[in-house]
């Protein structure tokens, strides 16, 4: 996913391509597209099928975090605005300091739907939470650094599980204002997939 800049809160469409159809393979692609047909975001997933028949099951040698219950609750209400997307997610830290300083591990959950009306879809609740370890793992706080992700790529190897997804998470930097985010996504079943982001570094956006 591809974020030109600040998506504004106004009404929008998505407008869905199928770029390679198939039943094994297919290649979608959408675009978040303003009233006045300016495009805020932009996004391209490829669809694969599940078959338990084709090759057993690995475990790959991944420390598991600890529970949600263990942390403490993060205020995510940064700037102080209504419609404020931290107003609708709920974070547990449970690993070094989130949005503090460095490498550090979350639980986090929608606290309302994608989508009004709408079943929540495990992806794509996942694919949202996914925006925020830019900051969880910021190098400084953020009054001091900004940390800015221009997009956001997520690998599923499963659905998740419940409403809680986890990540941990680290930032990385070039020393040249650009660095990048990696973060390993877990459910209450365990591994469930990995998240980057390219980041851009600059002065603070966030008032001391």
């Amino acid at each position: 996913m591809d974020i030109p800049g600040p998506i504004p809160l106004v009404p929008c469409r998505v407008e869905l391509e199928t770029i390679r159809p198939g039943k094994k393979i297919c290649h979608l692609a959408a675009k978040l597209v303003g009233l006045d047909g300016a495009v805020h975001a932009r996004a391209t997933a490829w669809l694969m099928r599940i078959n338990r028949d084709v090759v057993e099951q690995t475990n790959p040698d991944r420390r598991l975090p600890p529970p949600r219950d263990s942390g403490t609750p993060i205020d995510l209400n940064f700037w102080g605005k209504d419609g404020d997307f931290g107003q609708a997610v709920e974070m547990w830290g449970v690993e070094g300091t989130p949005f503090g300083g460095g490498e550090a591990t979350v639980w986090a959950r929608l606290t309302m739907p994608l989508i009004a009306g709408d079943e929540p879809n495990p992806y794509g609740v996942a694919a949202a939470l996914a925006d925020f370890p830019n900051g969880i793992s910021a190098l400084k706080p953020l009054k001091d650094l900004a940390c800015v992700n221009t997009d956001v790529t997520v690998y599923f190897g499963r659905a998740p599980v419940g409403e809680w997804v986890c990540f941990r998470s680290q930032t990385n930097s070039s020393g040249l204002g650009l660095g990048m985010s990696d973060s390993v996504l877990y459910d209450v079943c365990g591994f469930v997939g990995t998240a980057n982001q390219s980041i851009f570094f600059d002065s603070p956006i966030i008032g001391n």
